[in-house]
């Protein structure tokens, strides 16, 4: 019994020390890229949960937290090369609300606090970066509770209604933004 183990562990042991192949590192791409963490009272519960979103065609877009007022939307293809860099820059009393995308545009939402409370959002184009006028989705006064947004991560076509770029710039990722109440 003994004699037959020590056979069988000798064989298995002689077979895997003759079939060693060398260990095959994976090559993980990198990019070089800067780190600003965002200042927030409450690390758990942040207004931006996600801040890459991957596209569809390959390579993601990134909101990234360039200095104190100061953000960025960038977009990176599949290999992590950065297509183009578009930066926002904040005033005093505003901060980043939302961040998503649709098939062909990135949206950033601000809420500004000051003698009004006060939503607005920047469309950027995802082929080009090119970043639309500031839109002012809503207003409420200093004292109501915070007004926030929501994306939907699939809207269905009869709710965006008409969907023509004349119809309004921002086009169905506005209409996709559902208001809510939030009191902070």
């Amino acid at each position: 019994m003994r004699f037959s183990f020590v056979l069988a562990a000798g064989f298995s042991l002689a077979s895997l020390l003759t079939n060693l192949t060398p260990a095959v590192g994976q090559r993980v791409k990198s990019a070089p890229f800067s780190y600003v963490p965002e200042r927030a009272d409450d690390r758990y519960n942040q207004r931006v949960t996600r801040k890459t979103l991957a596209l569809p065609s390959g390579g993601f877009v990134i909101l990234a937290h360039k200095s104190g007022t100061e953000y960025a939307v960038e977009r990176y293809d599949a290999d992590l090369k950065r297509l183009w860099s578009t930066p926002l820059a904040l005033a005093a009393g505003e901060a980043v609300d939302g961040f998503a995308r649709s098939s062909g545009q990135a949206l950033v939402v601000t809420h500004a606090t000051g003698a009004a409370q006060q939503l607005s959002a920047y469309s950027l184009d995802l082929s080009n970066g090119q970043k639309s006028p500031v839109k002012k989705l809503t207003e409420t006064g200093p004292r109501d509770r915070r007004p926030g947004v929501a994306f939907s991560p699939t809207v269905p076509s009869w709710w965006c209604g008409a969907t023509s770029p004349a119809t309004s710039r921002l086009g169905p990722s506005a209409l996709a933004c559902t208001m809510r109440s939030c009191s902070s």
